[in-house]
């Protein structure tokens, strides 16, 4: 997960798009997955549809109304694409927030960019200042996240944007809990599918700030229980 990855999504439900076209983000009940050559692969779970009366997803969030500082500033080393032709939008790193300072062995930040059209990217940098491989952007909430699941078969993360009154989320298998690194209107888990293979987890529980749990089952809004074991890195 280290060199920046441009993730060509083979669709369970949608099509697949090559490496610099649109990046979509499958609707409600579907799921897509993907693999490259370098054991690259990520998951995209579906995200409800939003109500025209929802505000968009970047309004939603308090840490892009705050006023932003030299930490929230977002370097990238890929040309930004002018995004008229997509359901995101073009990335506004202008107005990047940062949601997560520093994670895992690597100390990687995790930044949050708003796009045209009111979605967020999660975007990743590494202490050198490399940029990391970025998955899709997220445009509405479920139970008060957004998440994705990508990786390699090193190492892999389970990740997204959470409401302003989410104070935790729980990654859960069949026998442990695992408590994500909480941020700025972000979460993210690190670990190894050697380690706990991405075909374990079952559900992710948020927590809120008053005490209530919601529980978001994978198998209903992904296929990832499907996906390989040896393909993941979970085992040769």
């Amino acid at each position: 997960m280290r060199a920046a990855t441009c993730f060509a999504f083979v669709a369970v439900v949608v099509s697949a798009t090559a490496c610099g076209a649109e990046r979509t983000s499958p609707g409600a009940g579907q799921t897509s997955t993907s693999t490259d050559a370098a054991s690259s692969w990520g998951v995209s779970i579906s995200e409800p549809p939003r109500s025209r009366s929802q505000p968009e997803l970047v309004r939603q969030l308090r840490v892009f109304g705050e006023k932003r500082t030299a930490s929230d500033t977002f370097v990238s080393m890929v040309p930004p694409a002018d995004g008229s032709d997509t359901a995101e939008g073009a990335e506004l790193t202008r107005e990047s927030r940062l949601l997560i300072g520093t994670f895992g062995a690597d100390r990687i930040q995790m930044f949050g960019v708003p796009t045209a059209n009111g979605w967020v990217c999660p975007q990743f940098v590494y202490s050198d200042g490399e940029e990391g491989d970025g998955g899709p952007c997220f445009s509405a909430l479920r139970d008060g996240v957004s998440f994705s699941i990508e990786g390699d078969d090193g190492l892999y993360r389970v990740y997204g944007v959470a409401a302003d009154d989410v104070r935790g989320v729980t990654v859960v298998t069949g026998t442990r809990r695992f408590a994500a690194d909480m941020g700025r209107n972000g979460f993210v888990f690190e670990t190894r599918p050697a380690t706990v293979c991405p075909t374990e987890i079952k559900q992710l529980v948020v927590t809120t700030e008053d005490g209530r749990n919601s529980t978001i089952d994978l198998a209903e809004v992904s296929s990832l229980s499907a996906a390989s074991e040896s393909e993941l890195g979970c085992r040769e």
